[in-house]
């Protein structure tokens, strides 16, 4: 598919249908989308075909950008995440204890965490949504940790995952917190808000051939739900130094993705953390006042009072950035979203209700129908297997 440029006409609403014909000479519909006004430019796909191929020109309805990612289960992996140092340490203190094993299973849907020793062990089973943020942390020896909700590091700096050898295990733990990065992308709330918006689109662009349909058989419907046209916001990048003038050494930078906020930070002691966290994870972010003019910012990853203390305009840009991007892309960019979708959705069935009135088709169907159309024929039984 390729991009074109559609100039929204003065007396088109947001929400209304435009007939638009591409350069290949395809009628495409569109919905003029909220936020574009009147002389305004906006973007819309359109299909690489020649209208040639389709016999003429063609209607078809276009809401996005969006395509479907066909479902495909993910590769059952498996780590070895022993930490060997620790359990020479433990051999020689707490022998039954030493002797340990730890695995890392990552399946489908969720990643299990097993710690087995003589005396006994324990289990961790936890979805992808769940994880919260995938970082690794790196101190000043070399020793890697893989830092998350499954594994996580209190204020003390104690807790975490440091599997091999502490201070050769960088290359193991890169590639344990990209495997969970990308299953988190996938399984977790940015795959399911991306299928929310796919779901979407979809709604619409059924919405949109609906009153064809009627308007072809003269069955006179009136909409009152008006289609509500919500892309996925394409939010650019936006990178914030908030390290602390009185203590440089402790150097903290945020960069603003489109789903998740990316943590680089370096402390004191040479110790390095990047850190992954998804907008539905991040909970309160507030603003904060300290002594006259000192402002910060106060969430889930702790209190930031950037430059020397006294930089709001920094603190309101994150502040505002994070709002922005937790409403359209968190928990609350869910809700809406499918709180929207049940609108389209109870519009749609009204629609469909006017179609079946107007061809007056039996509802609800006769149990004949039902089994004719509904009911899968039984599946013939799997024979024995040979002993």
């Amino acid at each position: 598919a390729s991009m074109m440029r559609v100039e929204r006409p003065a007396d088109a609403a947001p929400g209304s249908l435009l007939s638009v014909i591409t350069p290949s000479g395809t009628t495409v519909m569109v919905v003029v989308p909220r936020g574009v006004p009147p002389g305004g430019v906006f973007e819309i796909k359109v299909p690489d075909v020649s209208a040639g191929s389709l016999g003429g020109s063609r209607a078809v309805a276009v809401f996005g950008e969006l395509e479907e990612e066909v479902y495909e289960p993910l590769p059952d992996l498996r780590f070895d995440v022993t930490d060997k140092c620790e359990s020479c340490f433990l051999f020689f203190l707490v022998p039954c204890i030493g002797c340990n094993r730890s695995t890392m299973e990552l399946g489908d849907n969720e990643v299990i965490l097993i710690h087995r020793h003589l005396c006994g062990g324990s289990k961790q089973q936890r979805p992808y949504a769940q994880l919260g943020e995938v970082a690794m942390t790196r101190d000043c020896c070399g020793a890697s940790k893989l830092v998350s909700d499954l594994t996580p590091v209190n204020e003390q700096g104690e807790g975490g995952l440091s599997p091999g050898w502490c201070c050769s295990n960088e290359m193991l733990v890169r590639e344990i917190v990209k495997h969970l990065q990308d299953r988190k992308v996938k399984r977790g709330h940015i795959g399911q808000l991306k299928k929310l918006d796919y779901m979407y689109s979809v709604i619409l662009d059924m919405r949109s051939n609906m009153p064809l349909v009627l308007n072809n058989l003269g069955i006179k419907f009136k909409d009152e739900t008006a289609l509500d046209y919500d892309p996925a916001p394409a939010f650019s990048p936006k990178s914030f130094n908030l390290t602390n003038n009185f203590c440089p050494c402790n150097q903290i930078a945020v960069t603003l993705e489109a789903e998740e906020a990316l943590i680089n930070q370096t402390d004191c002691s040479c110790s390095t953390t990047t850190r992954r966290r998804e907008y539905a994870e991040f909970g309160a972010v507030n603003r904060f006042k300290a002594c006259i003019c000192c402002r910060g910012v106060t969430s889930d990853l702790g209190d930031v009072t950037p430059g020397w203390g006294c930089n709001s305009a920094v603190v309101n840009d994150l502040v505002q950035g994070l709002h922005e991007r937790i409403k359209r892309r968190g928990t609350i960019g869910q809700i809406r979203k499918q709180e929207m979708m049940l609108v389209q959705m109870e519009a749609l069935l009204k629609q469909t209700d006017a179609l079946v009135g107007r061809l007056k088709l039996p509802y609800p169907p006769t149990q004949q129908v039902m089994q004719r159309l509904y009911e899968r024929e039984p599946e013939a039984p799997t024979p024995p297997a040979p002993w």
